[in-house]
């Protein structure tokens, strides 16, 4: 085989190079506006939200579940949800707003079934996992809308592959049926 001719099927190769460069070419000025005109609409129509969540370094989220009163108590049930590739230590919880003297209660998996712990515990979360707890405490007084339909905790995160916590504020709303 002489020096300069290419291997068998190479001049083939060489043709499909040349005619995506071509096409890449001929068809990059119209697809990049509307990719440009695509992605602006989408970060606008609130896409913004979902563009932080996704690259966000922090993959920790606290769910309201529920809220309700029963028996001169209300109750807030939440779920913090560790989605990371970390551990995650939830350090402390204070209840905000309304003050006052409250309990926390969880379920424990130790065990078949579980059962029913109180009491506020620092809890490891390992990655890709989650804590469901319940904070009761005593009817608000005297309710108006504007003070006491609503409160507010906040949760200590430790993230293990941060160099501070995070002290987190959840709001909530209080229900009164």
């Amino acid at each position: 085989m002489p020096e300069n001719d290419d291997p068998p099927g190479a001049s083939a190769e060489k043709a499909k190079q040349q005619l995506a460069e071509t096409l890449h070419e001929m068809v990059e000025p119209f697809i990049t506006p509307l990719l440009a005109k695509a992605a602006e609409v989408l970060v606008s129509k609130g896409g913004e939200r979902a563009l932080d969540a996704l690259q966000a370094p922090k993959k920790v989220f606290v769910q309201v579940l529920d809220s309700d009163f029963k028996n001169g108590h209300h109750s807030v049930h939440f779920k913090v949800v560790n989605s990371s590739l970390h551990g995650v230590y939830l350090d402390s919880l204070e209840l905000d707003a309304p003050k006052g003297k409250f309990t926390v209660k969880h379920r424990s998996s130790d065990g078949w079934g579980g059962e029913d712990k109180v009491g506020w515990e620092r809890r490891l979360l390992a990655p890709q996992t989650d804590y469901a707890f319940t904070l009761t405490f005593p009817e608000c007084q005297n309710p108006t809308y504007t003070s006491q339909w609503s409160g507010q905790i906040t949760l200590e995160i430790s993230q293990l592959d941060e160099i501070k916590p995070e002290f987190r504020k959840i709001p909530f709303r209080i229900r009164w049926n």
